[in-house]
């Protein structure tokens, strides 16, 4: 069974008497989160973190109590247009999870997201655009989500995976992230959070809403 199956089993059952009335509500009443946000003033290497709705999204923001963020994607600009490069489960209609890009407002569309915010980190413009090019080269070369949540392996990334390794490859000295354990019942994994790259000093809020 996938990893991320036996997580979803094992802490779904724990929350989700918690989030059913607020999944209840926003099944009645979705409302998009950046209501005409104008995000021409974003850069290459931006990182866009999204509150999701899903039972995955829940998951994590169970497991995560550093920030309200359940999934995280990377800011690419293409002709001036923002899009964002992100890995994500379970979005492709039954296909496999490849990596994904899509506009910043497909991003944050009213099923997929309550709440949002865009940091910036402080690292030079180049290294951030390099980070940017990385990720769209992984979105090129049709890298699929990693259901086992292994950071040993360059041919499948989860969320957060993607962004770490988009910024280490673009730097020559590694940028540093905590990792968050999860104690499941057959074992202790570690993960990078969300919350990992919220508390990290080399990244600071321009947007949150």
């Amino acid at each position: 069974m996938k990893l991320y199956i036996k997580i979803l089993i094992i802490f779904s059952l724990a929350i989700i008497c918690k989030y059913i009335f607020q999944e209840f509500y926003f099944s009645i009443k979705p409302q998009s989160v950046y209501c005409n946000f104008n995000f021409q003033n974003l850069q290459n290497g931006d990182l866009i973190f999204r509150r999701g709705r899903s039972v995955e999204s829940h998951v994590v923001l169970a497991s995560d109590h550093k920030s309200n963020f359940s999934h995280v994607g990377i800011i690419y600009i293409e002709n001036h247009v923002p899009f964002v490069i992100h890995a994500v489960p379970g979005e492709n209609k039954g296909g496999k999870d490849y990596i994904k890009k899509e506009l910043v407002e497909d991003f944050l569309l009213p099923d997929k997201a309550s709440e949002f915010a865009i940091y910036r980190t402080d690292f030079p413009q180049e290294i951030n655009d390099q980070a940017a090019i990385n990720a769209h080269l992984y979105y090129l070369h049709k890298l699929i989500f990693d259901d086992k949540y292994d950071l040993s392996t360059d041919d499948k990334l989860y969320c957060t995976e993607l962004i770490i390794k988009a910024f280490q490859h673009a730097r020559q000295n590694t940028w540093n992230i905590n990792t968050t354990t999860l104690n499941i019942l057959f074992g202790n994994i570690e993960i990078i959070m969300p919350g990992n790259f919220i508390e990290n000093q080399h990244l600071h809020p321009i947007i949150n809403f």
